[in-house]
């Protein structure tokens, strides 16, 4: 609960009233902070990164990578990450011996500068650490490329060591297939120094890395699967496609650094969509930043969507980036750093650009806000997102100048408009034996656990500094605060409220369109697909006071797995099944975001999915959680089609009576229904049997019968007989059919398909089961469908009754009816509602002595062609006898 005084910051209102009180606000204490020391010559400092460790005890870390130091009883200088405790202040930081096997045991590992790169995926989640001088034996060495340095990184689970997850824990983007599949070319992957550039995608499943020196210095970018054993995962994709190694796919120049720096957002182009941010600090003669996405037609290739070009000459802009949302407004911004940007004649050294985002739309055109350190300073080496030191609901960014003075870093605070250009706070080590301060950075983690995140400084000078946000004091005569976001007896009672809908997510336009799942009963469904499904969580705090600290916790079920968030910050465990969301401090505003789901989880023994929603608040209120209910049903993608062939028929010479007909074929004219059964999803064997249900007309209104079913075959399913079986060749006479070629059948049933002599006056009538005739339902199953199936029913035309009880029509249409159904299948599978039946047509003309079109004998067509030839050949020697007379 928040009593008596609140601390003050932007986010409140107050007012002033005489009195004497002490006022409060954020910022980074500087008078408490923790300082850790490694061996000189260390270069302990070069890399920081906060460390929140779950398993198997909850730790603060700090992991502080050296790249220059070396592991106790070992003679290479690999390189050692340490871990510092952030609790037990007096306790030295420990290296982190991780894989102490398979570290040293690969040639090349002396120098490799381990440490150069260290960072976190979040609490309870993995660490990565790349050494970008690792250097790997040729395959064909030569007196010019005996050694290639190629770089590689390392992943660790949580408690620090190589994990039980099935996956890589060791990573080299210029490996193997890199290294034989070009081998006229050396100078392509000989050096890529991959680990300068190195982190955990945004969307908690990937991992991306830069190689600035791959492509002759150009640079590629890649990303790869963090789980990346798995039968069913992605394959990794870079720039230039691995498929191709094609360098012209990167618009970028020779010596460009591309993979120099990078980052991730969710929200940079389009909402919930991956965009990879990388620097190339030497690209186009200033720097340039390029933003990428996975290649929606190239499997393994990451294309670029567009790049930034960076002020002036040799500016190095995109030496570091940072992704952060300045104003609050769920579109993510960038921070790129230009340390080596200068003004002539001027005191300027080095510049951040700010770019605030337009809905992901025409960055080209946005004019940054550009921030300037002191002339030498190298402001801008190290830009991090430091998250929202001040809590006002903006993100905040810290900049450092290693080279001002001996180091300082610059606190910037987010707003409504974007940044603040003026810095709110100034760091230094407060130490003249302190060099470089500022060369590292690294935030966005509460450490102390006040709730307010904290700031590492590496330095070049063996140290590491911690500074933690507080609540500073200052004495103000005749002052009395008192928020007007609460009571006068400034406690705050809430009235925080939830509601939730599941929605599927689709694109248009480049933006994310939320539509509710349909629902039964009032429970949304959720139809399993390889598409992620969205909870759309609103969160509303009418008629109450302000809500401090608000935050969203989701407890997921097994079955469901966690995509993305969209519109808010938001935290996951390692397995993703626990989400912690910041609403607001204090929450201003309704809330409305979505939580992205993968149903890839869900099996067929699922019934329904239960995700649980609790709000929390540090004011007063008490809120029950809320359980989000959805029903699971499988939808089977079966899809129906018939004809009739032919679909034109006359009737033939042939009229016998029932007592008459000795064979099959006097009956009438042959006629074959075939239906095409097409299987969109996963086989039916395995969870589900479906039939084919025929509405065949049988008799007509009188009794008489009309379309006599002879056989039924089918193909592509099991041979299971149709039912009832004694509506298939029902006299039983004995019949057969006569062994005429099928050809001579045809000829006989005069098919007139494509003919349109049909007039305007001629009489006609349709007939249908729902129109008088008396029909049987025919079930065909359809067990072991697959992919196709197809089901035959052979009949015949009873051509007697159509000459005695239609002979007064010139035509007419026979429709018979077919549709899909499931049957013994569990309750939550059900067919798609598309194309689950068809209607098939016959035409029956009922002219007997119309004109046919029948086949000539060949033998006249032959004797025709000779006498021609003999008559054209009398023709011409009568006229060659013609001109000789004459």
């Amino acid at each position: 609960k928040y009593q008596g005084t609140f601390p003050v910051h932007s986010a409140l209102c107050f007012c002033w009233h005489f009195g004497t009180l002490n006022v409060t606000a954020f910022n980074l204490d500087t008078q408490n902070v923790l300082q850790r020391n490694g061996d000189p010559g260390s270069l302990f400092g070069f890399s920081v990164a906060f460390h929140q460790q779950l398993n198997p005890a909850k730790k603060n870390l700090l992991l502080v990578g050296a790249p220059r130091s070396k592991h106790q009883n070992q003679v290479n200088v690999t390189g050692v990450v340490y871990q510092c405790d952030l609790i037990k202040t007096s306790e030295r930081c420990r290296p982190i011996e991780f894989d102490s096997e398979g570290l040293f045991v690969y040639k090349g590992i002396n120098n490799q500068w381990m440490g150069v790169r260290v960072t976190s995926q979040g609490p309870g989640k993995n660490v990565m650490t790349c050494a970008h001088r690792y250097q790997q034996w040729s395959p064909s060495p030569s007196l010019y490329v005996p050694r290639l340095v190629t770089g590689q990184c390392y992943l660790l689970g949580d408690d620090l060591q190589v994990g039980k997850e099935e996956r890589t824990w060791r990573r080299v983007v210029c490996d193997s297939e890199h290294l034989t599949r070009r081998q006229k070319d050396p100078d392509w992957f000989s050096y890529c120094q991959q680990g300068h550039g190195a982190s955990f995608a945004k969307d908690n499943v990937s991992l991306l890395f830069g190689a600035p020196g791959a492509y002759q210095w150009k640079g590629i970018v890649r990303m790869e699967l963090l789980d990346n054993l798995d039968i069913s995962s992605a394959d990794s994709r870079e720039t230039g496609d691995i498929d191709q190694f094609n360098m012209k796919l990167i618009p970028l120049q020779r010596n460009s650094y591309l993979g120099f720096s990078i980052d991730s957002g969710m929200a940079l182009l389009r909402q919930g969509e991956l965009t990879i941010v990388s620097g190339a600090p030497r690209g186009g003669y200033s720097g340039q930043v390029v933003f990428l996405k996975a290649d929606p037609e190239a499997q393994r290739s990451l294309s670029v969507e567009l790049i930034l070009s960076g002020p002036g000459l040799a500016s190095s802009f995109g030496y570091d980036v940072a992704v952060v949302d300045f104003n609050g407004d769920g579109w993510e911004d960038l921070a790129v750093g230009a340390p080596e940007f200068f003004v002539k004649d001027g005191l300027v050294g080095g510049a951040v650009y700010i770019y605030i985002n337009s809905k992901g739309n025409n960055w080209e055109n946005i004019v940054p806000t550009q921030l300037l350190g002191h002339k030498d300073s190298m402001f801008g080496l190290a830009v991090e997102n430091v998250g929202d030191i001040n809590q006002d609901g903006y993100g905040d960014v810290a900049v450092g100048a290693p080279y001002d003075g001996s180091g300082q870093v610059y606190l910037y605070y987010g707003s409504s408009d974007g940044i603040n250009k003026k810095p709110v706070q100034v760091l230094s080590s407060g130490s003249n034996k302190v060099t470089l301060f500022g060369y590292s950075l690294s935030g966005n983690l509460d450490m102390d656990n006040n709730q307010y995140p904290d700031l590492a400084v590496g330095s070049l000078s063996d140290s590491v500094f911690v500074f933690r946000s507080s609540l500073c004091s200052a004495v103000f005569p005749q002052i009395i605060l008192i928020n007007k976001g609460c009571g006068m007896d400034n406690i705050c009672q809430s009235n925080l409220e939830l509601q939730y809908k599941f929605c599927s997510r689709k694109t248009q336009n480049n933006q994310d369109v939320f539509q509710s799942l349909a629902r039964e009963d009032g429970v949304a469904v959720i139809t399993p697909s390889e598409e992620d499904i969205a909870l759309e969580i609103i969160v509303t705090n009418r008629n109450g006071d302000d809500a401090h600290q608000s935050h969203s916790g989701i407890s997921l079920p097994d079955t469901l797995h966690y995509s993305s968030i969209v519109y808010v910050s938001c935290t996951a465990n390692d397995k993703g099944t626990l989400i912690d969301c910041e609403l607001g401090n204090p929450l201003r505003r309704d809330v409305t975001f979505y939580v992205l789901l993968a149903t890839s989880g869900i099996s067929l023994s699922t019934k329904d999915v239960i995700v649980t929603l609790q709000l929390e608040t540090t004011s007063v209120q008490t809120i029950q959680p809320v359980e989000a209910l959805a029903k699971v049903v499988f939808e089977l993608e079966l899809q129906v089609y018939g004809l009739a062939r032919p679909s034109q028929v006359s009737l033939g010479e042939n009229l016998r009576g029932e007592s008459a007909i000795t064979l099959v074929d006097e009956i009438g004219t042959a006629v074959l229904y075939e239906f095409r059964i097409t299987n969109l999803g996963r086989p039916l064997k395995y969870f589900a049997n479906a039939s084919l249900n025929i509405h065949w007309p049988k008799e007509n209104s009188v009794g008489k019968w009309l379309l006599y079913l002879t056989q039924i075959s089918s193909k592509g399913v099991q041979s299971v007989p149709c039912s009832p079986v004694d509506e298939v060749n029902p006299l039983k006479h004995g019949w057969h059919d006569s062994s005429r070629k099928r050809r001579e059948a045809e000829h006989e049933a005069i098919s007139t398909d494509g003919f349109t002599f049909l007039t305007k006056r001629r009489k006609y009538k349709t007939l249908t089961c729902s129109d008088g005739l008396k029909c049987v339902q025919i079930r065909c199953p359809l067990l072991g469908l697959d992919s196709t199936a197809v089901m035959v029913l052979h009949s015949r035309l009873w051509n007697t009754t159509f000459t005695e009880d239609y002979s007064s029509l010139n035509y007419l249409d026979i429709v018979v009816d077919a549709s899909l159904s499931l049957t013994n299948s569990p309750e939550n599978i059900e067919l798609k509602p598309e194309k689950l039946g068809t209607k098939v047509k016959l035409t029956v003309f009922l002219e007997r002595k119309a004109e046919r079109v029948t086949k000539v004998a060949w033998w006249i067509i032959f004797l025709t062609v000779i006498a021609l030839l003999l008559l054209l050949a009398v023709l011409g020697f009568l006229l060659w006898k013609v001109t000789n007379i004459k």
